[in-house]
């Protein structure tokens, strides 16, 4: 194993399929907001009743934006590895196709030159043109 292939092993990038690892978090920090909520409107109520108990809305406060942070942060990141790496199928369609298609609108002219390559054009039914290279 050369010097590339180890970085590329250690530091490269992962398959879609860990973007799961962020869709976990955010449910456990979902869940987690919500028992806190639960839990400190239960605490209040109780303690409010009985007239003793410590209470802290501060402290409340700062667990659920805790946790509402922790929801979120990872539900962004999900979002954004999902919608950054090619699901696997889809790679492996791209990998494989042979031809390439290009709509060109019919009122746009746009110099293309190509070397060793026949086109075929069929024009779609909007007036717009399809390249098949």
């Amino acid at each position: 194993m050369n010097y590339n292939q180890f970085m590329e092993t250690v530091y490269g990038s992962l398959p879609t399929d860990y973007c799961l690892y962020f869709y976990v978090l955010s449910v456990i920090g979902f869940v987690l907001m919500i028992l806190a909520i639960l839990g400190g409107l239960f605490s209040a109520f109780r303690g409010g009743r009985r007239g003793g108990g410590a209470f802290s809305y501060n402290g409340l406060f700062m667990v659920v934006v805790g946790y509402f942070l922790l929801y979120f942060q990872n539900r962004l990141l999900y979002t954004m590895c999902v919608r950054s790496l090619p699901a696997p199928r889809a790679a492996a369609a791209a990998a494989t196709k042979e031809a390439m298609v290009i709509n060109v609108p019919t009122d746009n002219r746009i110099p293309i030159t190509l070397t060793n390559i026949q086109p075929s054009f069929k024009q779609n039914h909007d007036g717009s043109f399809a390249v098949t290279v």
